[in-house]
């Protein structure tokens, strides 16, 4: 899972941090030849964080469609995907696959190989991808090698083959680094909210330390005291069965 500018958890929870303006293998399948499945994540420059990337869109071939889950939403504050080259707006349900959306949600789910991918197309578009035990040691991606503890692509410095095509990886691997930035008081005491009382019940089940960490880089950044931290922390604490009523009139106001 990950989002934001950008931060990326793998599939054996390994957290790490990847800039690159380019579309990237998320996940894939490599039980056989061609995949089962590939799920691939375009980022392009986050706007409000100079130097960094963003996700803008999820692409999910499996099963021999195509389904586009597109950032933002319609006019009517709906989300939409583009399903085999035609725009729907969920739910839709097709013999191979479904798509669903509830609260800020959008969830493309192919029961036959039990893949689900999940997307919040606004803000720092947070994402996940699921996989059955099946695939277990058949991964690959930023994602990496689910049930392989392996070093992150960050660590070896292999983000850049994933890049997908591979053709485009002179053109856009790397993305300029963001400025040096040490946080300040005001900023660390914002981040370290997520240790308020409020969050408590999620600590069992998301770790808030990593959180913590990805608000200090995003509010260094940025120079204002953002609330998208947080909100990614809670999405991932719903996906947990965790509900947190966290916003208030004095804290994160909608």
């Amino acid at each position: 899972m990950g989002y934001g500018d950008p931060h990326y958890y793998d599939f054996n929870g390994n957290h790490f941090d990847h800039q690159g303006n380019c579309t990237y293998v998320l996940a894939r399948d490599t039980s056989q030849n061609p995949p089962l499945y590939s799920v691939y994540i375009n980022n392009v420059p986050c706007v409000d964080f100079p130097g960094t990337t963003c996700p803008k869109e999820l692409i999910v071939e499996a099963l021999g469609h195509r389904i586009y889950m597109l950032p933002n939403f319609t006019e009517n504050y709906e989300p939409h995907v583009r399903v085999d080259g035609k725009v729907k707006i969920p739910p839709l349900e097709a013999e191979d696959f479904s798509i669903i959306s509830g609260g800020l949600f959008t969830v493309v789910y192919f029961p036959l190989i039990e893949l689900e991918v999940r997307f919040v197309p606004v803000d720092f578009h947070y994402f996940r991808v699921v996989v059955p035990g099946k695939f277990r040691g058949y991964t690959e991606g930023l994602c990496g090698n689910c049930g392989v503890n392996d070093t992150t692509c960050e660590v070896d410095d292999t983000c850049c083959d994933w890049i997908h095509p591979p053709e485009d990886k002179a053109r856009c691997c790397g993305g300029e680094a963001p400025p040096p930035c040490v946080p300040d008081e005001e900023q660390r005491e914002w981040c370290t909210n997520i240790l308020q009382p409020i969050f408590e019940e999620c600590w069992e089940f998301v770790d808030p330390n990593p959180y913590i960490e990805n608000c200090l880089t995003d509010t260094c950044i940025s120079s204002n005291m953002t609330c998208w931290g947080f909100e990614q922390y809670v999405e991932e604490c719903s996906y947990h069965g965790v509900c947190v009523d966290w916003r208030n009139d004095t804290f994160c106001r909608e």
